[in-house]
């Protein structure tokens, strides 16, 4: 149900009592700085509207949405503009982002994501420069986009685990700051969607040939794990730490190595699935399990993938010493291996997340929802993660032995002069 104007303009109203608007069902014109100078109701309530600042733009151009969308005189609009906005797309957004939601209200996925992908391209060859200098110019442009998406992340992250501490505790400092900091979280992402944008696709093939065709996102998506295999990896050195100061043995001390990478990875997907849940306003008791159980089974399955990329990196210099077609034929072999070990992850991590979904909290979703989808992007990030381990492996291998050369050189250079 579309909320009366009058209802949005007054703060006693709730959105849960009024609701919101569809986007969907809005047919409306283009709504852009253009047209200031097309919207005879703009021209007839600014005399002049050349000297004002983008935000007054936009407050001007999103009035003629409202005044269109609930059929009020454009002055009324106008003067509600920041409670109809606020009721409209939540408190404290701007003038500027919420024209860009605006805007962005009737796009499907795939035309944002191909209007991000291709949008830093154009604006640099706009200015003249090359296809090559403008291809290294999107790239770039959308690593930082990632780099802050994972800091993004990140906070996601230390709000769920400071929650989950507060809601144990009963603190409501803890809980009343995880709340504030999920909003900023939250109205970030809504002011920056494009930030959050990957290759869409339906089913198996339709996503693998959205990647494959859009390479750069696989190399980015490599970036974003960067961050959960450093904590493995610290993970693994404390718990192997711990167990050597409590005196346990060889077999205690990998054991704790691996439990400790496996928390690596769980402990800061528990904070991010805890404050998705808590967000979603589920229960703390509802929300505990499902994020622990979850979490556990995902450091347990990455964990798992991780040492068999560590493998790949200590056997890779062997590769040197083999035949040029026995090379080729364990590329092809390895290559197919960490494909099928990257679907397996991902797709019996989705099998597993959509099992406590409906276990814990009844939602009407299917076992194998979304599971060709994460399968497609878990074996070509895979392949392509263990590539670069491989390589690392065979750079690391050739360095030692160039260094054993020199080594042997000097030696020989000390026993020459010596005679």
């Amino acid at each position: 149900m579309r909320p009366s104007f009058e209802s949005i303009g007054n703060p006693e109203i709730t959105k849960s009592a009024v609701g919101r608007p569809s986007f969907e069902s809005i047919v409306a014109p283009v709504y852009d700085f253009g047209l200031i100078d097309r919207d005879e109701r703009i021209q007839q309530f600014m005399a002049d509207t050349n000297d004002i600042d983008d935000n007054t733009r936009a407050r001007l151009v999103n009035s003629v949405y409202l005044a269109d969308t609930y059929k009020v005189p454009y002055e009324q609009a106008y003067q509600n503009h920041d409670g109809a906005i606020n009721e409209l797309f939540g408190r404290g957004i701007t003038a500027e982002s919420a024209l860009k939601r605006i805007q962005d209200r009737n796009k499907t996925n795939a035309e944002r994501f191909n209007e991000y992908d291709d949008g830093y391209y154009n604006k640099a060859r706009a200015t003249g420069a090359g296809r090559v200098e403008s291809g290294v110019f999107s790239f770039l442009s959308k690593a930082k986009d990632r780099y802050d998406r994972m800091g993004i992340t990140m906070v996601d992250e230390l709000i769920g685990l400071v929650e989950a501490t507060g809601d144990i505790i009963f603190s409501e400092t803890l809980q009343d700051w995880s709340e504030m900091m999920r909003g900023g979280v939250q109205q970030y992402m809504q002011e920056n969607p494009e930030e959050f944008l990957n290759p869409g696709g339906k089913g198996f093939w339709n996503t693998t040939w959205a990647y494959v065709s859009n390479p750069e996102y696989i190399l980015l998506g490599a970036m974003e794990q960067a961050p959960n295999i450093a904590l493995a990896y610290v993970g693994g050195v404390a718990g192997k730490a711990i167990a050597g100061v409590a005196g346990a043995g060889a077999t205690g001390v990998a054991r704790a190595r691996w439990i400790g990478g496996i928390q690596g990875f769980a402990v800061p997907s528990f904070g991010r699935r805890y404050s998705d849940l808590r967000g979603d306003g589920v229960s703390p008791l509802v929300a505990l399990p499902e994020a622990f159980i979850g979490s556990q089974v995902e450091g347990l399955i990455e964990n798992w993938v991780l040492g068999k990329k560590i493998q790949i990196f200590k056997n890779a210099g062997k590769a040197v010493e083999r035949s040029m077609g026995t090379i080729v034929a364990r590329t092809l072999l390895g290559g197919a291996k960490t494909y099928g070990r990257g679907m397996f992850e991902e797709g019996s991590q989705q099998i597993s997340d959509n099992f406590l979904a409906i276990i814990f909290r009844d939602v009407d979703i299917g076992l194998l929802n979304d599971v060709g989808n994460q399968a497609a992007v878990g074996g070509i990030l895979e392949m392509v993660m263990s590539g670069g381990f491989h390589l690392a492996g065979t750079y690391t291998r050739q360095v030692d032995k160039t260094e054993k050369l020199q080594r042997l050189a000097r030696h020989y250079h000390g026993i020459y002069l010596a005679t």
